[in-house]
């Protein structure tokens, strides 16, 4: 009897093997036939709002004076561009930085710099909803105190309507190009499998910071917008129809 059982073991064995086996020896699914075109849209507009930086620089002897020096002179700055119908919402401290200054000894000397006073920088971060009055901004602003600049950057209050407007491009235009690839390699399109948004663009006018000087500004700065595009891109993936 043990005899007979290990003879059949084998047998037995290949037997539940056998489904898995026909299983795993199915053919695989057809994948579904599909084109994958990038479509882009662009939209245009004028900006409606400037924001730009304005810095105080002081130096004085002692970090207390140059601080004292810096703060009246943006308190000045502040009140007045309130005072002009800049809202306090669109006043913002960007950055203070009190460093000190050492002199620079004769290499032979041979001894270490020295503290020769302190350097205070302002920046205050101004949104200006009235493009027509960034010249004149500027202007009082350097006329009060301010010695840098870093701007004007041109921009829209509300981008949701030219990035709607941008996208509904960018589908159209990877609609357009998905039909005519299909019309020239002779095949159908069939329904709409996915569609993924790729990264957009919003290029914006940016001056470099710059030190200035009041003579700079007898007459009233020229400021000029230009406008503002907003891009989209598409990826969309389409059946081949049959």
């Amino acid at each position: 009897m043990m005899t007979r059982a290990l003879a059949l073991f084998p047998l037995l064995a290949c037997l539940a093997a056998a489904p898995a086996f026909a299983q795993s020896a199915a053919p695989s699914p057809i994948p579904e036939r599909r084109i994958v075109v990038t479509g882009t849209g662009e939209a245009v507009a004028k900006p409606d709002m400037a924001t730009l930086e304005l810095g105080v620089v002081t130096e004085d002897s002692t970090a207390a004076a140059a601080l004292s020096a810096n703060n009246q002179a943006m308190a000045r700055i502040v009140e007045d561009l309130k005072s002009a119908g800049i809202e306090p919402r669109d006043l913002q401290t960007a950055g203070l930085d009190i460093a000190p200054r050492y002199t620079r000894p004769d290499p032979n000397e041979n001894r270490a710099p020295e503290i020769a006073g302190y350097t205070v920088r302002n920046q205050l971060r101004i949104r200006i909803r009235d493009l027509a009055a960034v010249g004149a901004t500027l202007d009082r602003a350097v006329g009060l105190g301010a010695n840098s600049l870093s701007g004007p950057a041109f921009t829209l209050a509300d981008t949701s309507g030219l990035e709607a407007e941008a996208r509904r491009k960018a589908v159209a235009d990877a609609k357009a190009r998905a039909e005519l690839y299909a019309r020239a390699a002779g095949i159908g399109l069939g329904r709409v499998l996915r569609i993924d948004e790729n990264g957009g663009e919003r290029p914006y006018p940016v001056a470099a910071p710059r030190m200035m000087k009041a003579e700079a500004f007898d007459a009233a700065m020229p400021v000029e917008g230009g406008e503002l595009t907003i891009s989209a891109s598409v990826t969309m993936t389409w059946a081949i129809a049959d």
